[in-house]
């Protein structure tokens, strides 16, 4: 061969449901070394822009910044996508943007989040 060996386990940040998902799909397929598989983009809980590079950008700036301006981070993320709401195409999703960042607000203040 080339020197080259297959990659046998790729690392995938899923939730659980989501791993049991693509699991089944990959054992229902007869060729699976043929197969692509696309897992679906979720806008709102993990944009699959928002990973590449192989870091999701929200830890990334978490990094980046102190606990303090990480917060503000957050909390400004919730104006943003509670003022446009309603401006753009999908509503909704701008909603549960602001939701999820709210979350993810509450989470940090808890110290629950990852």
């Amino acid at each position: 061969m080339n020197g080259w060996e297959p990659i046998k386990e790729v690392p995938l940040m899923l939730e659980e449901s989501e791993k049991n998902t693509l699991e089944a799909m990959l054992l229902a397929t007869s060729k699976p070394k043929r197969t692509k598989v696309k897992l679906l983009d979720d806008p709102v809980n993990s944009p699959a822009h928002y990973t590449i590079g192989g870091i999701e950008t929200i830890d990334y700036i978490k990094a980046k910044l102190t606990p303090e301006e990480f917060i503000g981070y957050l909390k400004g993320n919730v104006i943003k996508y509670t003022s446009r709401a309603g401006k753009k195409q999908d509503t909704i999703q701008d909603l549960e943007k602001a939701q999820w960042y709210m979350s993810r607000q509450i989470k940090e203040l808890k110290g629950e989040a990852k």
